[in-house]
């Protein structure tokens, strides 16, 4: 092990103390209770504070007591920490006033998220608060990278965004990345009668607008020129609305699996229509990994190349992209392509070497 880490983390539920058991790396490992993000006093924090709906649920004066004791019991200590890693940026208000140089990781950004968001929004009475919320949210993540030490994204076109932004901020592009190891490689010819997977954790915007699509417009298509096929949708955190939808559509969906890699050894193709978000998704990784293909939408395939994903952005042309999957000769080749570019790209073992060259230039610039 090349560092000592120490994890402080939110939890949404007590019983998510439990994962503490799989983190023996880290040398110390302290949770606190944030809940989920709807409840009154981070909503009405937001309203009539400083920060937007997303930090305000995270300006919690447990989380900076306890991290500043454990920073002030180190340097009583004589072996103070190196530096902070935050993750994502918009846990920034948690931190203490006093604290070792930052390394803000984003996973994307937000503003542009949650705009798109509010651009769609049915509730027109709602919209010029939530845009009073976006536009804080841009204000602070901003404000963050202007006051990070270094920056991380996972995808090239963020950090092009924010080196727009501050052409002087330390930046790297540290992708997502899978454990290529735990994925079986193991691809199937395509049939008529196949199994499409959708992947995602519906707490997030992203997973509610692409499953949206995907019931409203892509499936319908499918199932007329594949009547014989089936559709699985693996996420917990559905809402309601959208479990009434796939009951009428006759889709099944499944909240928790116990390894999602069987799941992917099951399917013949995963369907993955993104219309939000930046970033690489782990679902096409753990995807690739397995030997299934992939059908996304040029935003989802990002960073990865057509190459070793089929694209589309028409429901018609999902289709299309099905009809393809039946020349085994392409399709076979394709998997093989997408695999080995996870085992050379992609690993954990790959981006932590990332990783930690970020952090050791953090500590080169602060020392």
């Amino acid at each position: 092990m090349h560092h000592d880490i120490s994890l402080f983390s939110f939890i949404r539920e007590k019983d998510e103390i439990a994962f503490k058991d799989n983190l023996s790396f880290c040398k110390r490992v302290v949770t606190v209770l944030r809940g989920p993000v709807r409840q009154f006093r981070y909503v009405y924090s937001s309203i009539v504070g400083k920060y937007p709906l997303l930090l305000a649920s995270y300006d919690n004066a447990l989380m900076r007591q306890k991290i500043q004791l454990e920073l002030d019991n180190a340097a009583a200590t004589g072996k103070p920490y190196d530096l902070i890693h935050i993750e994502p940026g918009y846990v920034w208000p948690s931190l203490p006033a006093k604290h070792p140089p930052v390394v803000v990781a984003e996973h994307n950004i937000e503003h542009s998220v949650y705009q798109l968001y509010v651009d769609h929004v049915r509730l027109k009475l709602l919209k010029p608060f939530m845009q009073r919320d976006v536009n804080k949210l841009r204000y602070w993540e901003e404000l963050i990278w202007s006051k990070a030490d270094h920056i991380v994204t996972v995808a090239e076109k963020d950090s092009e965004v924010i080196c727009r932004r501050y052409p002087n901020a330390h930046i790297s592009v540290v992708s997502n990345g899978v454990n290529a190891n735990h994925f079986l490689y193991k691809p199937q010819r395509f049939v008529k009668d196949c199994t499409c997977l959708y992947v995602g954790n519906f707490r997030w915007i992203q997973n509610i607008q692409a499953v949206s699509f995907l019931l409203d417009s892509v499936w319908p298509t499918i199932k007329k020129e594949f009547p014989g096929a089936t559709l699985r949708i693996v996420g917990g955190n559905m809402p309601p609305q959208l479990k009434r939808k796939i009951t009428s559509l006759d889709v099944t969906l499944v909240d928790t699996v116990s390894d999602i890699k069987s799941e992917y050894n099951r399917a013949h193709v995963l369907l993955a229509p993104i219309q939000v978000g930046g970033g690489t998704k782990y679902k096409i990784f753990e995807a690739m990994a397995s030997g299934l293909p992939v059908i996304t939408s040029r935003l989802g395939s990002h960073g990865i190349g057509e190459n070793v994903v089929y694209t589309a952005e028409e429901p018609t042309e999902y289709v299309e992209r099905m009809n393809a999957l039946a020349d085994w000769k392409i399709l076979e080749r394709k998997l093989r392509i997408a695999r080995k570019l996870v085992e050379d790209e992609y690993t954990w073992e790959r981006i932590a070497a990332s990783l930690e060259k970020a952090w050791r230039q953090t500590y080169d610039a602060n020392h």
